[in-house]
């Protein structure tokens, strides 16, 4: 499920069973909803790597959309910077 997420939004979101919510602005963000708790994530890269950011109301919403943009950016640079290696290894060999 997907939806702009925001604070009235969170508030609102109720499951009976964990539930993935993604935010539409952020690629990546999201929010895992159950009965009791709601939970930031971050999922990343080919293999799909679940992080966790906190719970919310304990970590606020611009917080957790800062760090995983942190987190996302991380990710790519990290991915080109494997490139770049490999690029730089191939024209040395």
């Amino acid at each position: 499920m997907q939806t702009n997420l925001t604070d009235l939004a969170i508030q609102r979101l109720k499951s009976d069973k964990q539930t993935r919510v993604m935010d539409t602005q952020l690629k990546g963000f999201g929010v895992l909803v159950s009965q009791s708790t709601k939970t930031f994530i971050v999922i990343k890269g080919k293999q799909r790597k679940l992080t966790t950011l906190g719970r919310y109301p304990a970590v606020s919403l611009k917080t957790a959309r800062s760090d995983a943009k942190r987190i996302l950016a991380d990710e790519s640079t990290s991915t080109a910077s494997k490139t770049l290696l490999v690029a730089l290894f191939f024209a040395i060999v």
